[in-house]
């Protein structure tokens, strides 16, 4: 399918000659915007600072796997102390994400003005990723434990890209039983950490979450480390967000190692998302769940405000108005870097150029700054709205990395039902007006929570266990050091 877009001509003029007035202005922007927006955020974040002796149980710091490891000492929080309300919104917001994928594919194919379910998926959008990134930061305090972060995190990822690879050799004949087959597959092996090292720069794949979090964590150690008030590290976090979006990867490095080429960026995803990371790191559960006992009213009207929204969305879509600036790829975008032009989301085939010069430039920064707004609130009115319990669903809240990791497989089989059995593509993606189709995709939507939960069950935990979870790998570093010492 060929793309058709024309990029738009600056309708203003520069504001300087040269890149270096660009850049100075781009920066002045992300700089006053960043300052006011951490100056909000603090003066929000203090009145959560309100000691409490009621309220629920201290929460400790945990990966998206459920190990309870604390990234900041909390001497004050027992060792096994868990919060059922951080375990219920992290189960909640997974269940989000894997039910919008799950939806997901008529958009390839189809406008998303065309989609009755584009409604539900871009107000998801507006909190379940930024919701799930603010609990990660909340439950990221603490000293770093470098270990934890790679059997928990980097692991993992290596790993899933590993068996990917692995599926996408063999359907491509490269691997099979025959010598020509076996110095193909390991020529192939050869470019695999090119390969995923290309994958994380370019934000590829479900995977890209868990190297943002290494990429958080270690900031957030380097904050503590350099004693930074909240307050700075805040306006750090909007300066960064605000000013990737010029520059997707102001931050980026390639390395040759045997061969091998290895390329690492901070990726212009990573870095808008980082703010709602660094607001986590500064919230208490126990007071916020304090505050919220407090203010019954405040839930009621957290709830009427979180519906609301979604049924403003579902009208305005339904009297024909377009959600394209919300959606993905567009201007209202977490994603949207504002230099590269991105797929438009409501004409497939066509994309969406920013504009390149002046004014107009610069302030599609705004832009972004008008987004971290609305999402800020509605990831608020959702923990204030989200309900804690019951006891299983907050067991399920504790090992979310599984349900996240093993959501690509049932997604990669529905596309490729769909795209090698015709007439049930058709079906399922021309017949939108029908009843059983849309049926079928709302019952996907629901399965997304059902899937959520069933994979988190200690029997598919004991299955995948050791790829999702893998401590064996610091078992056996931990094996072969002793022996090195007892050698010497």
């Amino acid at each position: 399918m060929m793309l058709k877009a024309i990029a738009p001509t600056c309708s203003v003029s520069p504001l300087a000659p040269g890149a270096a007035g660009t850049e100075l202005a781009t920066a002045l922007v992300s700089c006053a915007v960043a300052a006011v927006f951490a100056w909000s955020a603090t003066a929000l974040l203090n009145a959560l600072k309100e000691s409490s002796e009621k309220g629920s149980e201290p929460v400790e710091g945990d990966n998206e796997a459920g190990v309870r490891t604390s990234l900041i000492a909390d001497t004050a929080a027992p060792r096994d102390a868990r919060s059922d309300w951080v375990d219920s919104a992290r189960f909640w917001l997974v269940g989000l994400v894997i039910a919008c994928h799950a939806v997901g594919f008529p958009n390839i194919y189809l406008p998303t003005s065309k989609y009755f379910l584009t409604p539900l998926v871009v107000w998801a959008a507006t909190f379940h990723i930024p919701g799930l990134v603010f609990v990660s930061g909340l439950c990221s305090r603490g000293p770093l434990r470098w270990t934890r972060l790679f059997t928990r995190l980097f692991a993992p990822y290596c790993i899933s890209q590993f068996i990917q690879w692995a599926i996408f050799c063999k359907q491509n004949g490269k691997c099979h039983a025959s010598l020509s087959g076996a110095e193909e597959c390991i020529a192939c092996l050869s470019v695999f950490p090119t390969l995923t090292s290309q994958d994380a720069t370019l934000d590829s794949g479900l995977e890209w979450y868990l190297l943002s979090l290494i990429q958080w964590r270690i900031a957030a150690a380097g904050f503590s480390y350099l004693n930074l008030r909240p307050r700075t590290q805040l306006m750090l976090a909007f300066g960064i967000g605000i000013f990737t979006g010029y520059h997707p990867f102001p931050l980026s490095a390639t390395i040759i190692v045997a061969n091998t080429t290895l390329c690492y960026a901070l990726s212009q995803r990573t870095a808008s998302f980082f703010p709602f990371f660094v607001a986590g790191l500064f919230v208490e559960p126990n007071d916020v769940c304090y505050k919220i006992s407090r203010m019954p009213n405040g839930k009621q009207a957290a709830r009427v405000l979180f519906v609301g929204t979604l049924v403003l969305l579902c009208l305005h879509a339904h009297r024909g108005f377009s959600l394209s600036p919300l959606e993905i790829g567009a201007v209202g975008d977490f994603n949207y870097d504002y230099v590269n032009a991105r797929p438009r989301p409501d004409v497939p085939g066509f994309m969406l150029y920013p504009p390149t010069c002046g004014l107009e430039q610069l302030g599609v920064g705004l832009i972004r700054a008008g987004r971290y707004v609305l999402s800020f609130i509605m990831v608020g009115a959702f923990l204030v709205a989200t309900p804690t319990g019951p006891a299983w669903l907050c067991e399920a809240g504790r090992y979310t990395l599984y349900p996240y990791l093993l959501q690509l497989w049932p997604i990669t089989f529905q596309q490729w039902f769909f795209q090698t059995h015709l007439w049930w593509g058709t079906w399922a993606v021309g017949q939108l007006d029908n009843f059983l189709p849309k049926c079928f995709w709302i019952g996907c939507f629901l399965s997304g929570f059902c899937f959520t939960y069933v994979a988190t069950l200690p029997f598919v935990r004991r299955i995948f266990g050791f790829l999702i979870e893998p401590d064996w790998i610091a078992m056996i570093g931990a094996s072969s050091r002793q022996k090195g010492k007892a050698l010497k």
